[in-house]
């Protein structure tokens, strides 16, 4: 059964500066696992295993679900770690404008596929995990506090398939949903 999941893909200018931003986080080599260029995204749902069937039956959904929200700004900056920084397990950057929005479509998108999420959606992109039995300091990380990465026309979502290797995962777009309503002014 394939792991599905529904995400924002980001523009490659972004990309560059959050790899830079990977660069700041402690430990990097050896207890964070940088999650790589390519995997770079804005989760809106994680899905789990589903069934071929009820895939098509979630793509349906989501479709209506994406047609019923406007284009939006969503602007990259700051800094974070979960659960807290004294024993960091997730290194993240934030969403500084369109949050209110990625929880709406995020809520929508849920609602609309029939997955509720485990925690309550808290929008940010991850960029490393510390591995299993590692320790790792948020340290000089946090101080990056006035990190921008750039600002992007939230225009479409994406579901994707993730695939784990032995390697990392690797994900592949199944299917790409247009925002409905005009492009915002920038």
């Amino acid at each position: 059964m394939p792991r599905i999941f529904f995400a924002l893909d980001l523009p490659e200018k972004i990309k560059d500066n959050l790899v830079q931003l990977q660069l700041k986080i402690p430990h990097a080599s050896s207890a964070v696992k940088l999650v790589e260029r390519g995997n770079l995204h804005l989760t809106l749902l994680f899905c789990g295993e589903v069934t071929d069937e009820a895939l098509q039956q979630m793509l349906l959904q989501a479709q209506a679900a994406a047609r019923a929200f406007s284009c939006f700004t969503v602007s990259i900056g700051g800094v974070g770690v979960f659960p807290s920084p004294s024993r960091p397990r997730v290194f993240w950057a934030g969403v500084r404008e369109g949050g209110e929005q990625l929880t709406r479509l995020a809520a929508a998108l849920s609602r609309a596929v029939g997955i509720v999420p485990g925690n309550p959606f808290s929008p940010h992109l991850t960029l490393g995990r510390v591995r299993q039995g590692k320790r790792a300091s948020s340290g000089s990380f946090l101080e990056q506090k006035d990190f921008f990465a750039g600002i992007f026309t939230a225009d479409r979502f994406f579901c994707l398939e993730s695939t784990l290797t032995k390697h990392g995962p690797v994900y592949t777009k199944v299917r790409e949903f247009m925002l409905a309503g005009q492009v915002p002014e920038k």
